[in-house]
C-alpha cells in the first residue's frame, strides 16, 4: 500500500465539496508556481544558449584553435577547485529549515574557509602546471581565475535560500545577469585581440554578476557564529557529494588535460567546442527541470513509489523533447558546424558527431544527481562516479596516443558500456528497474533514430549546401516534435494528471525571516 504523502489533501481529511475545491485550488497553485519556475530557469538557459550561439562563431572567429584550447586548459584547474567550493553543503542546506539559523551561518563560514584555501591553491600550483604542460602563458590565466571560487563559495547559501523557497525568478535573474555579462566581456576581450584571456574574463564577469544578484535577492545574512551541533549531517551529505563532485571533475576533465598534454593544445581546442556543444541540452533542458524538481522529490522522499512516478514521467518528457534535435545534429554535424563556427573548425564535427550520444543521454539520466541527493543517498551517487571515474581514466591514458578522433570514440563507448550500470545504481534505490525505465525512453528514440536516417537520406539524394541543410534539420525538429506528441498524446495527458496528484499540497518550506 502506498504511504500518504506528508501534508496532502488527502491526509488533510479533504472530504466536503469546499475542502476539495481549496485542495484543487492549492495543487493548482502548486503546480502554476513550478511551472513558472521551470519556465524561468528555462528562459535563463534559452537566454544563456543563444548568447553562447551568438558569441561562439564570433570568439571562433577571433580565437585560434590552440587559444581555445589553452584557455580550456587553464578552466580544468578553476574547474577542479569549483567542483568542490561549497563542499557539498549548498545543497544539503536545502534540506535544512530557514529557522535553524545557527547552521546555515556555521555552514557559511565552513563554505568560505574551504573556497579561500582553494584560491590559494590556485595561486600555488599555477606556475607548475605552465612548467608541466610546456606552456608558459598558461600560469598567468590560472592565477587571474583564483577569485572564482571565493565567488563561487560567498553565494553557495545565498542560492540554497532562493532554491528553498522556490525563487526560481530570482535564480533565472542571476543566471541571465552572469550570462550577458560574461558573454559581453568575452567578446569584448576577443575584439581586442586578448585571445585566451576572453574566455578568463568570462568566467570572471560571469561569477562576478550572478553572485551579486543572488546577494542582493536572498533573505539569507550569516552571522557570526560558528557551532559543530547540528552540522553532521550536512558533513556526511557534503563529503559524499563534494567527492561526487571531485569525482565528477576528472570524469570530466581527465580528458582535456591528457589531450593537452599527449596531443596538443589545438587539438584540445576542437575537443573543447565539441564538448561544449554536446553539453548544451544538459544546460538549457535538463538544469531548469533538476533545479525545479529538487525541493518537490525531496518532499517526496518518504513516498518511494510517488517518487518513481515523478522521476519516470520526467525522464519521458526529458528524452522526448532532448533526443530528437541530438540525433539530427549528429547526422548534420558537418554543417551546423561550417554554417556556425567556419571552416577552419572542421575538424570539431566528426568528434561532435561520434559524441552527441552521450551528451543527449547525459541530459536525460542526469536527473539521477536530484534523485539521490532527495532520499539521501549521495553515498551511491559518489560510487557510481568514481567507478566511470576510475574506468574512463584507464582508458583515456591508453587511446591519447592514438589520436583525437580515438579519444572522442572511446568516451561515447565507456559511457554507453557503462549505462546500465548507472541506471541500476540510481533507480533501485528508488524501487524502479532498468526496463521500466527503458521504457519510458523507447519512442522518444524510435523518433529520433527515424528523423536522422530520414535527414542523412534527404542529404544523398538532394546534396544540399550546408545552410540549406541547417534549414532542413531545423524543418525536421519540428516535424519530428509534432510526431512525438502525435504519438504519446494520451501517455502525456495521463502524466499531467498524475503530476497534478502527487504534487497535491506540497509547498516549499517557510523562507529566512518569515
Amino acid at each position: 500500500m502506498h504511504r500518504r504523502v506528508p501534508g496532502s489533501a488527502f491526509d488533510r481529511g479533504c472530504d466536503g465539496s469546499g475542502e476539495r475545491s481549496q485542495c484543487r485550488g492549492r495543487t493548482h497553485l502548486a503546480l502554476k508556481k513550478l511551472a513558472i519556475g521551470a519556465a524561468a530557469l528555462s528562459a535563463a538557459r534559452v537566454t544563456q544558449t543563444a548568447l553562447t550561439f551568438l558569441s561562439l562563431p564570433i570568439l571562433a572567429r577571433l580565437l585560434a584553435p590552440a587559444e581555445f584550447g589553452l584557455a580550456a586548459l587553464a578552466m580544468s584547474f578553476a574547474f577542479f577547485t569549483m567542483a568542490i567550493a561549497d563542499a557539498g553543503m549548498g545543497q544539503s542546506l536545502v534540506r535544512t529549515p530557514a529557522s535553524e539559523t545557527n547552521i546555515w551561518s556555521s555552514a557559511f563560514w565552513m563554505i568560505l574557509a574551504l573556497s579561500t584555501a582553494l584560491a590559494c591553491f590556485l595561486l600555488a600550483i599555477a606556475s607548475p602546471a605552465a612548467w608541466f604542460f610546456d606552456q608558459p602563458g598558461l600560469a598567468p590565466l590560472i592565477l587571474a581565475l583564483a577569485p572564482i571560487p571565493i565567488i563561487q563559495g560567498l553565494a553557495a547559501p545565498a542560492a540554497a535560500d532562493l532554491q528553498q523557497r522556490e525563487c526560481f525568478l530570482q535564480l533565472a535573474t542571476a543566471e541571465i545577469a552572469g550570462a550577458v555579462a560574461g558573454v559581453g566581456c568575452a567578446v569584448f576581450l576577443a575584439l581586442a585581440g586578448y585571445g585566451p584571456w576572453a574566455i578568463v574574463g568570462q568566467q570572471l564577469a560571469m561569477w562576478t554578476f550572478k553572485a551579486t544578484v543572488v546577494g542582493f535577492t536572498t533573505h539569507f545574512r550569516p552571522r557570526f557564529i560558528i557551532k559543530r551541533e547540528g552540522l553532521a549531517p550536512h558533513l556526511r551529505f557534503g563529503l559524499n557529494t563534494a567527492g561526487w563532485s571531485l569525482a565528477n571533475f576528472f570524469a570530466r576533465q581527465i580528458d582535456p588535460l591528457v589531450i593537452a598534454r599527449v596531443i596538443g593544445t589545438a587539438s584540445l581546442g576542437y575537443y573543447t567546442v565539441a564538448n561544449r556543444l554536446i553539453t548544451l541540452p544538459g544546460h538549457l533542458v535538463s538544469g531548469p527541470v533538476q533545479s525545479t524538481l529538487y525541493t518537490r522529490m525531496v518532499a517526496l522522499r518518504d513516498n518511494l513509489p510517488a517518487l518513481k512516478s515523478l522521476v519516470l514521467i520526467a525522464t519521458r518528457a526529458l528524452a522526448g523533447f532532448v533526443f530528437l534535435p541530438m540525433a539530427i545534429l549528429c547526422a548534420a554535424a558537418p554543417a551546423f558546424i561550417e554554417v556556425l563556427l567556419s571552416e577552419k573548425w572542421m575538424a570539431a564535427a566528426p568528434l561532435l558527431a561520434v559524441m552527441i550520444p552521450v551528451g543527449a543521454l547525459q541530459a536525460v539520466t542526469g536527473l539521477n544527481g536530484v534523485i539521490l541527493m532527495a532520499i539521501g543517498r549521495t553515498g551511491v551517487r559518489l560510487r557510481l562516479t568514481v567507478e566511470f571515474t576510475l574506468i574512463w581514466i584507464c582508458v583515456v591514458l591508453l587511446v591519447a596516443p592514438l589520436g583525437l578522433m580515438a579519444v572522442a570514440t572511446a568516451f561515447t563507448a565507456t559511457f554507453l558500456l557503462y549505462l546500465p550500470r548507472t541506471c541500476h545504481l540510481f533507480l533501485s534505490p528508488i524501487g524502479c528497474t532498468v526496463a521500466e525505465y527503458a521504457l519510458k525512453l523507447k519512442t522518444p528514440t524510435a523518433v529520433a533514430c527515424g528523423a536522422a536516417l530520414i535527414h542523412l537520406a534527404l542529404k544523398t539524394l538532394l546534396s544540399p549546401s550546408a545552410i540549406a541543410e541547417v534549414g532542413l534539420a531545423v524543418g525536421e525538429v519540428v516535424l519530428g516534435y509534432m510526431v512525438v506528441a502525435f504519438v504519446l498524446r494520451g501517455a502525456l495527458r495521463n502524466d499531467l494528471q498524475t503530476v497534478r496528484n502527487l504534487f497535491a499540497g506540497l509547498s516549499p518550506p517557510l523562507a529566512h525571516g518569515k
